[in-house]
């Protein structure tokens, strides 16, 4: 290129935007060539529009390196594109989640944007089961749910289950950058186990996640360009026209636990919800009913409780009722089976009536 100078992602042709000091730009980052003698071209739209997605990932200051290039371009189309639709209806499903996200995060010492995803790994669908059998939010699979100590069984699947899967899939991302030392190659073996990202790292020579990705499985070549899209887009939907959908999804909540079996449809009822609601915020008991006792409480998410409700809701929670369940009918006896407890989507405590 003779005297020409590479600048990468030159704004207003006099900033240039630094890249993370202890992870190099991936290979293929796009780079805008200038030649020093002459006064530099104006820059195309593309160009432009490069620049300040460079810079605005740059601006998060994450632990992450999120490195803007071509193959992240691609994603962000994607999500400006024909996904645009579904980005609002996760931004408002986040509004509940990502708190909850952000606790479990914390309490593993993890970069809060992770909890972006997520949104590649099930686009927020609660209910969300991949081809392979992988299920909830986080996307656990059967086996690995259970060495992280998530119940499954004919009543509950706590993959589905958006704290105790949360907490799980962060001691699963902690446990691998404390083997790996790198963020992305956490986030990479999250999709392909620390052994592959291991044998990645032995044929490159090298633990810099650019220049190993052509080790890796299409997949998860793929999956890193996808997360860091995905954080943009939803770190800056306003500058795509990109809101937040308006469905009334909930995110005053109030947590409970229950120590005796008990219908959903006995508390939807109580509280005058739609029948989908209490579904909708527990979603790991498979068949709508808490199997429960004082030795094995569960937790019960229901929308924050008004005044007006508390006498149904107590009535429903200690009172004689039953329950069918697949091998027998269960009276559940009278006992006081609510305790205090701060809320995790809203900070909001729950007072029970005495």
């Amino acid at each position: 290129m003779g005297n020409k100078l590479s600048i990468i992602f030159l704004l207003h042709c006099s900033v240039l935007i630094s890249a993370k000091a202890q992870n190099p730009i991936a290979p293929d980052s796009v780079a805008l060539h200038i030649n020093s003698s002459t006064t530099a071209p104006s820059l195309t739209l593309w160009q432009t529009d490069s620049c300040l997605y460079a810079q605005r990932l740059d601006s998060l200051q994450s632990e992450i390196c999120l490195v803007y290039n071509t193959q992240v371009q691609k994603h962000i189309g994607i999500y400006t594109g024909y996904r645009k639709n579904e980005i609002c209806n996760m931004l408002e499903q986040g509004q509940y989640y990502f708190p909850i996200f952000e606790k479990a995060l914390k309490a593993y010492h993890i970069p809060a944007l992770f909890k972006y995803l997520p949104v590649i790994e099930s686009a927020l669908n609660v209910h969300a089961v991949s081809p392979s059998g992988a299920t909830g939010l986080w996307q656990f699979m059967y086996a690995t749910g259970k060495n992280y100590h998530l119940l499954i069984n004919e009543y509950l699947d706590e993959r589905k289950d958006p704290i105790q899967a949360s907490y799980a899939a962060a001691k699963y991302i902690r446990e691998a950058y404390n083997e790996l030392g790198d963020w992305l190659l956490a986030l990479a073996a999250y999709n392909s186990g620390t052994g592959a990202i291991k044998r990645a790292i032995v044929k490159a020579g090298t633990k810099n996640y650019w220049q190993l990705q052509p080790y890796l499985s299409a997949q998860t070549q793929k999956y890193i360009p996808a997360f860091i899209a995905a954080t943009y887009i939803m770190e800056y939907p306003h500058r795509h026209q990109i809101t937040a959908s308006k469905k009334g999804t909930i995110t005053q909540v109030d947590t409970v636990y229950v120590t005796q079996n008990i219908h959903l449809k006995t508390l939807n009822n109580s509280l005058s919800l739609p029948q989908h609601q209490l579904l909708l915020l527990n979603p790991s008991y498979k068949k709508g009913i808490i199997r429960a006792s004082p030795q094995n409480p569960q937790r019960l998410v229901i929308p924050q409780v008004t005044c007006s409700h508390y006498a149904n809701l107590y009535d429903a929670l200690n009172g004689d009722s039953f329950v069918e369940s697949s091998d027998s009918t269960v009276q559940i006896n009278n006992t006081p089976i609510i305790k205090p407890e701060v809320a995790t989507a809203s900070a909001i405590t729950l007072h029970v009536p005495k």
